[in-house]
């Protein structure tokens, strides 16, 4: 499909399946070979420019991959702006109790904040509003695929989540995950997103930003074979505790105990618990990265490929501006005043104007 802001909505049977499908790729399994590697490419534009695409892809050695969650993020906020919509979206919450019976927990977390495996007691279903990001998956690997939900997760464009599953069971279809290669030919794609570049900084000639594959944990970088379970996951263990509370003390002994998530507490129960751990040595990450390079080019607002500067550039800037025609491909070219904010607006239409026609400056000059 083309380039959308993407969020399939599904009823609440589906959501959970859908849940299920993603959560319980927490599975560890053991791997002894090289299984998964995901990359972001490396892209460069212009100060100013829109729609630059950042490209992911994925090669799968040994496994079908048939979902996953995966999430991305410009290191640098103030480079460029995932391209994002508000939209209205169906939201699922899964919570873990700590303690009391499930769903009158009397204290409970969400399983993000457990860290510790795809596990929960019950969960809460509602909608929302959310930024979903514009997405492409025409030609793609997971092109044709059931679901996939991207979301803002930070608020502020900077980053984005991708959620994806090939197949929805009980809906009376099939979908085919990934099939897996050995290697060689062409770079496969996964999905491709849509950034908009910010204007660099009037004394700035070039700025680089990591484009980050976030891999702290489970719930932000997971893929899965299609019956759920991981790839590419690790046994491990770790310190844990509980916190109890005496609710009914017989002289010096507790008769009756809580366990509690926050003090006060009389004991600490201390014991290790069993995790899953992403495979480094089998399982390869790389982050890409956008470099930004200042424009030359101030004043070709259509982006003229040839670099003029004519009226054709003065009839795009009118029609983007007051008429509803295409967006400036580069914003900063449009800057011909060179205004402290960088907007664009109707003072560099009578600037361009005015150097074509009646011998004023030129688009940048003094800039």
């Amino acid at each position: 499909m083309p380039f959308g802001s993407y969020l399939a909505r599904l009823n609440r049977p589906l959501l959970l399946l859908v849940a299920a499908g993603i959560l319980l790729a927490a599975v560890p399994t053991t791997t002894d070979a090289q299984t998964l590697f995901v990359r972001v490419g490396d892209t460069t534009g212009y100060s100013g420019q829109n729609n630059s695409v950042i490209t992911v892809y994925m090669d799968n050695y040994q496994d079908t991959v048939g979902a996953f969650t995966l999430w991305i993020r410009f290191s640098l906020s103030d480079i460029a702006k995932f391209q994002t919509d508000l939209d209205t979206v169906v939201d699922t919450t899964y919570w873990t109790c700590l303690t009391g019976t499930p769903p009158d927990c009397d204290s409970a977390v969400t399983w993000v904040e457990t860290l510790h495996g795809p596990n929960w007691d019950y969960t809460e279903i509602d909608t929302i509003e959310a930024l979903v990001g514009n997405i492409d998956t025409a030609g793609t690997l997971i092109s044709g695929w059931e679901y996939i939900e991207t979301r803002n997760i930070d608020g502020n464009d900077n980053d984005i989540r991708v959620t994806a599953l090939a197949n929805i069971q009980g809906d009376g279809q099939y979908t085919p995950g990934i099939p897996p290669v050995s290697g060689g030919g062409p770079p496969r794609v996964l999905f491709r997103l849509l950034a908009d570049i910010l204007p660099l900084p009037q004394d700035s000639l070039v700025r680089e930003s990591p484009i980050e594959i976030i891999s702290a944990a489970k719930q932000w970088f997971v893929f899965s074979r299609p019956n759920g379970t991981a790839i590419g996951y690790l046994p491990d263990t770790i310190p844990d505790s509980n916190l109890w509370r005496c609710d009914t003390w017989d002289g010096g002994f507790c008769a009756e105990w809580t366990r509690v998530s926050t003090a006060p507490y009389d004991s600490v129960e201390y014991f290790e618990s069993v995790i899953s751990v992403l495979d480094t040595q089998n399982v390869f990450i790389q982050d890409g990265s956008l470099l930004v390079l200042a424009n030359d080019e101030c004043g070709n607002v259509n982006d003229d490929p040839a670099g003029n500067v004519d009226l054709p550039d003065v009839i795009y800037l009118v029609n983007a501006l007051f008429l509803g025609g295409p967006p400036i491909p580069v914003l900063d070219n449009a800057d011909v005043n060179c205004s402290p904010d960088g907007a664009v607006d109707l003072a560099d239409v009578i600037y361009l104007t005015n150097a074509l026609f009646l011998g004023g400056p030129e688009p940048c000059d003094g800039c």
